[in-house]
C-alpha cells in the first residue's frame, strides 16, 4: 500500500479527530481538509446533513465553506503516520 493510499485510509478512519474543537483536525467545522486537496467528514463533530464545504448554490451562506485555514498544525501527518521525523 503506497503512502497516500495509507494516509487517505486514516483520514476516512478519522485518525484527525479530537473531542475538543481547538485539537480536531476539522477544528469544530465537521469537515477536514487534508494535504491531499480532500475533504473527511469528522466523525466527532459532523452533523447529519451537514452540507460539504464546497457545494456552493444560490445560498453561499449557508454553505460556506468554514472560516479558518489549516494552521500547519497537521504539517508532516504523513509521516508522523509512518513513523518518520518530519523536517519541515
Amino acid at each position: 500500500m503506497s503512502e497516500f493510499t495509507q494516509y487517505a485510509e486514516n483520514c476516512r478512519a478519522g485518525f484527525f479527530a479530537d473531542e475538543d474543537p481547538a485539537h480536531c483536525g476539522c477544528r469544530g467545522s465537521g469537515w477536514f481538509l487534508s494535504q491531499l486537496d480532500a475533504w473527511y467528514e469528522c466523525p466527532v463533530h459532523h452533523k447529519k446533513g451537514q452540507r460539504h464545504p464546497e457545494d456552493f448554490d444560490d445560498n453561499p451562506v449557508d454553505c460556506a465553506p468554514p472560516e479558518y485555514s489549516n494552521p500547519g498544525m497537521f504539517d508532516g501527518e504523513i509521516e508522523r503516520l509512518l513513523g518518520r521525523e518530519y523536517v519541515g
